[in-house]
């Protein structure tokens, strides 16, 4: 079972952040980003089901630079709440500096991966040709927003076919722009 603990951020900002860490030594380290809900019951499960899986996992909470302990759930005023105050405000650019900072406390297991969703996938994407992952997974990313990057390391990034906000435009940025071999939607 994890437990909530402090990391530092780029700027020496501490924000809270899930840990969850696997019953043995562990192979690598993980971070898990969460979508404009922040650290709520299903980022923590995920969190939970990677340190089974062996790693050493951290969720931040990067809310905590607009409020602490905000944990939001899937319904609509939570909903309407986080995207007036969290999506709208928060340093994007910031987010991508910590998330560095927050991986490399991780180096201690070796390699290190991020797994983000929706807000979180999006801010991975942003990060994959700036700071010092191994890997990273983004789920419903918003890709088509940000330029042309080089990555630095593998990046998968699913986008879901059915959802009404996923345009054929976003898998075509990815094909046209980052030359990806194939497109599974």
């Amino acid at each position: 079972m994890g437990e909530w603990t402090m990391v530092k951020a780029a700027d020496g900002f501490e924000m809270e952040a899930w840990r969850a860490m696997p019953r043995t030594k562990p192979k690598a380290g993980l971070v898990v980003l969460h979508e404009i809900f922040g650290v709520n019951p299903y980022i923590r499960e995920k969190a939970e089901f990677w340190a089974e899986q062996g790693y050493a996992v951290l969720a931040p909470r990067f809310w905590d630079r607009l409020e602490r302990g905000v944990e939001l759930d899937y319904v609509k005023a939570d909903a309407t709440r986080a995207r007036r105050s969290f999506s709208l405000v928060v340093d994007r650019e910031l987010a991508v500096r910590d998330l560095g900072a927050i991986a490399d406390g991780l180096r201690e297991w070796g390699k290190v991966g991020a797994m983000g969703y929706s807000w979180g996938g999006t801010t991975i994407w942003m990060a994959a040709g700036r700071i010092n992952l191994d890997c990273a997974v983004g789920y419903y990313a918003g890709t088509r927003k940000y330029s042309r990057m080089d990555t630095r390391f593998p990046v998968q990034i699913h986008l879901a076919g059915r959802d009404r906000r996923l345009e054929q435009a976003d898998v075509d940025f990815l094909k046209d722009e980052h030359q990806i071999g194939r497109a599974h939607v």
